[in-house]
């Protein structure tokens, strides 16, 4: 089996710890799901919006997740860039909603989960592209 493709489906499938990450405590021992129903039933606009980037983190990883055989170097590294975009969007809204008691949060090993996931994920990717490249040129030059 080729390289690249092991880096591919590596890269795919860390997106999975993004997903388990939500369900495990994120932060305050509280779990992803409780997160957002909270948010929904008492948290303000800002909250609000803090948790619909983290359910489109969610979504995108899963959507990466079951793409796992489609070829593509480009949405291979924009996708864990974007799910971190996504993520960091969120941080800050809840950082300018909560201010000073964000400094209280404890984060979870669900948060690192998720953390892990996209760095890995990106690392993958990055790696998929160098040897995909390189396969590609070592192809081209044997014919």
């Amino acid at each position: 089996m080729r390289k690249s493709r092991i880096l591919r489906i590596t890269a795919r499938l860390t997106l999975l710890l993004v997903i388990f990450g939500f369900f495990q405590p994120v932060a305050c021992g509280f779990s992803g799901p409780e997160i957002t129903e909270l948010s929904f039933k008492y948290g303000s606009s800002g909250l609000v919006f803090s948790i619909i980037m983290v359910l489109l983190a969610l979504l995108l990883s899963l959507i990466a997740v079951l793409r796992i055989r489609k070829h593509g170097e480009k949405e291979i590294i924009a996708t864990p860039l974007i799910i971190a975009v996504l993520l960091g969007l969120s941080y800050l809204t809840a950082k300018m909603e909560l201010k000073d008691l964000l400094a209280l949060i404890s984060f979870d090993r669900g948060s690192f989960m998720i953390g892990l996931g996209i760095i890995l994920s990106l690392v993958s990717g990055i790696l998929y592209a160098i040897i995909h490249r390189k396969e590609g040129a070592d192809d081209k030059g044997s014919s």
